[in-house]
């Protein structure tokens, strides 16, 4: 038998596979981030958070601790034109989203946006680890935009400009 999930899966169309498994993972706090693997026995070098090396790599920290992530979610709600908190842990920021209500087409859109986000600073974080960054850090926000219109584009039916896009994303 297999094992049974409490977690409720909510898959997006709108968003690529990998990212929705990836969503999935997050969700779960399965992700292979050095706290967990650690937690598992394998033995890790150093648990400290190869982005900032400030603080152990888990998954409050890498997402929303790490100086790169509040960075990125400042500008990533500056963008959205949202008034949205300071998030400093998963449970808090599961609680804000779970009760984001707006129309259909914004909920779409924050959640291409926010998944978008945690998954360009996931493919940053390994890149610093495999020593394989597949952009600078300076690039990510301009990632983020591009990738969430393109998914919401292509997949989602949603947006078609990208200038009106960069202005008023929700």
């Amino acid at each position: 038998m297999l094992p049974s999930n409490a977690l409720v899966t909510t898959w997006f169309n709108y968003i690529p596979r990998k990212v929705n498994i990836f969503w999935w993972r997050l969700k779960q706090d399965k992700l292979p981030l050095r706290s967990n693997l650690s937690s598992v026995g394998i033995d890790i070098e150093s648990l400290a958070c190869p982005v900032c090396n400030q603080g152990l790599e888990h998954r409050d920290h890498l997402f929303f601790g790490c100086g790169l992530a509040a960075e990125l979610w400042s500008k990533v709600w500056r963008w959205s034109g949202c008034d949205i908190p300071h998030f400093d842990s998963w449970s808090n920021f599961m609680v804000w989203f779970e009760a984001y209500q707006p129309s259909g087409t914004s909920k779409k859109r924050m959640i291409a946006i926010v998944a978008t986000s945690f998954w360009v600073i996931w493919r940053f974080r390994n890149g610093i680890v495999f020593n394989d960054l597949p952009f600078r850090k300076c690039m990510l926000f301009d990632v983020i935009q591009l990738y969430s219109f393109n998914w919401l584009k292509h997949r989602g039916h949603q947006i078609s400009n990208w200038n009106l896009w960069l202005l008023q994303p929700l």
